[in-house]
């Protein structure tokens, strides 16, 4: 058998196979999708679980933790920002539930590695810590690209890095990270942002594969891609979206709502993955006048 046609034959069972494994997964969620529209997903129970929130002192970040809470979970908040995570803390402890704060930057190894001393084993950990920069590339000052790749992206790996270990010792754990739509679907004037949020999303499925390929199923890991959420005041001045951006608080119950479903990666709003996956299967032109029907538009530079 000569070389081209041993490469036909192994393009040929290739497709074949592609195929069938379309067909037979589209089949199945599908079925899944029907099934679920009459019975909802089951939820796991975290009662008495620990659960680590980055980013808690505002925005998502705190309303996750304060939305945890109330589940019977000991939420440990995290944030650069002292006076914000106390204040999340004590609200929650207010409520009658459990939480202690922690002063942390997250960006900083040695910060992380003294964090994961104190605090110890978690069951979930939740890095949702992140700067929003919304700005043309030209404009982008070096000092920013730092900043908010080491926020956004390199934050989530020493976190991992420091907390995965516990996880694998226990053969128990779950892994969530709070990316956006912008790492799903290219926006103008959030080059930057739009870059570290689809670093996230390689992260989380690289991540993924990882604990697949060490057989540890017990692991999960979950990606959240937010739409616009009001986390600034700029928000509803500075963009113009023909779907009006989230509030924090709806977010966050969305985004729980999915953590305990243990999905793999889900948009908040849930039907904008679908519109997102749209965009990609259509020719260049069509998904474009698509994004001018469907569209969000940042005016000026946000920070």
């Amino acid at each position: 058998m000569n070389g081209g046609i041993r490469k036909v034959l192994s393009w040929t069972r290739m497709l074949t196979e592609f195929v069938l494994v379309c067909s037979y997964s589209l089949s199945v969620e599908l079925s899944k999708t029907i099934f679920h529209i009459v019975v909802p997903r089951k939820c796991k129970d975290i009662k008495g679980e620990t659960v680590l929130v980055t980013g808690a002192a505002r925005g998502i970040g705190r309303e996750l933790a304060l939305k945890l809470s109330t589940l019977g979970c000991h939420v440990i908040c995290v944030d650069i920002n002292a006076e914000g995570i106390m204040r999340t803390a004590q609200d929650i402890v207010k409520m009658g539930h459990k939480a202690q704060a922690y002063t942390c930057d997250v960006t900083d190894n040695t910060a992380v590695e003294e964090l994961a001393k104190k605090v110890g084993y978690v069951d979930i950990l939740v890095n949702n810590a992140g700067l929003l920069y919304f700005d043309p590339i030209l404009n982008t000052p070096p000092s920013s690209v730092s900043k908010v790749l080491e926020t956004n992206v390199a934050s989530h790996f020493l976190m991992i890095r420091n907390f995965l270990p516990g996880m694998l010792e226990r053969n128990k754990g779950h892994i969530v990270a709070i990316a956006s739509c912008c790492g799903l679907i290219a926006l103008a004037n959030v080059t930057l942002y739009t870059s570290s949020k689809y670093a996230v999303v390689g992260l989380m499925g690289s991540l993924t594969e990882e604990l697949k390929l060490l057989g540890r199923s017990n692991i999960k890991t979950t990606c959240v891609c937010p739409y616009l959420v009001r986390t600034i005041p700029e928000i509803d001045s500075e963009v113009d979206a023909r779907i009006p951006p989230l509030e924090a608080v709806d977010a966050a119950r969305e985004i729980v709502k999915g953590i305990l479903q243990e999905r793999g990666m889900f948009t908040v709003p849930n039907y904008l993955r679908s519109v997102i996956t749209t965009y990609s299967l259509l020719p260049d032109n069509t998904s474009s006048r698509l994004k001018d029907v469907i569209y969000t538009r940042i005016k000026h530079g946000v920070m």
